[in-house]
């Protein structure tokens, strides 16, 4: 099982950049509570929530399984983000199909946000021209202020960081969001101590709705690939 006991919470997750945020809040509401965190693939991801291996996945997909509750907690805009002398940085608001002909510097095959990103271009009518794929978002936003190509980036992703050396792009169309979501198991126990990290998520990502390129889940259904 994958309590260890009822002071521990299992995460498997694939949106690591949100997570020192939000555990560094819930650990301050509940310091006696043990945090293990893991990473891995949508299907990876569903096999640890399925054995009851992890009690909860957050995602940036829906995390499917028969015995699998999925539950959204906000979208999130993605933007591209460009180097500072690209001909399209003062622009502010782009169509995707703009840039089919850029570099693209992108996260790793297998993982959901590439995933997304490249069912982005598809409906832009192209196939992303991907010159570094890696999974450091670090080193693909400085391979982007190198002047390498463009990339992806997740609203919240971007605002974390004080100072901005790349420009960042609203793309109008498609729409590009992507729904940020917990997901657990329906067949096995919650501990005290997960039961309180679900209603914690609950009402972190619920304060983060209103900061710019996030929104609630109403009204929200997933884009086409």
């Amino acid at each position: 099982m994958a309590k260890a006991n009822e002071e521990t919470v299992i995460l498997t997750v694939s949106t690591t950049r949100l997570l020192p945020g939000l555990l560094r809040a819930f650990l301050r509401e509940h310091p006696r509570v043990m945090v293990r965190q893991y990473t891995g693939s949508a299907e990876e991801m569903a096999m640890q929530i399925a054995r009851g291996e992890a009690d909860f996945c957050i995602a940036g997909a829906e995390i499917k399984g028969d015995e699998i509750a999925w539950e959204p907690l906000m979208v999130e805009e993605v933007y591209l983000i460009v180097p500072p002398d690209h001909p399209l940085s003062s622009r502010g608001v782009v169509r995707l199909a703009e840039l089919r002909d850029e570099p693209f510097i992108c996260v790793n095959k297998g993982h959901e946000f590439r995933e997304l990103t490249d069912g982005l271009c598809r409906r832009a009518g192209f196939e992303p021209k991907v010159h570094f794929s890696g999974d450091e978002a670090d080193v693909i936003a400085d391979l982007v202020r190198q002047g390498l190509g463009v990339a992806f980036v997740p609203a919240l992703t971007w605002w974390e960081k004080e100072e901005h050396e790349t420009r960042r792009l609203r793309i109008e169309a498609p729409r590009c969001e992507r729904v940020i979501g917990l997901a657990w198991s329906r067949r096995h126990h919650l501990t005290r101590a997960a039961e309180a990290f679900r209603e914690f998520a609950r009402r972190y990502f619920a304060q983060l709705v209103g900061h710019e390129g996030v929104r609630g889940v109403e009204g929200w259904t997933p884009s086409p690939n």
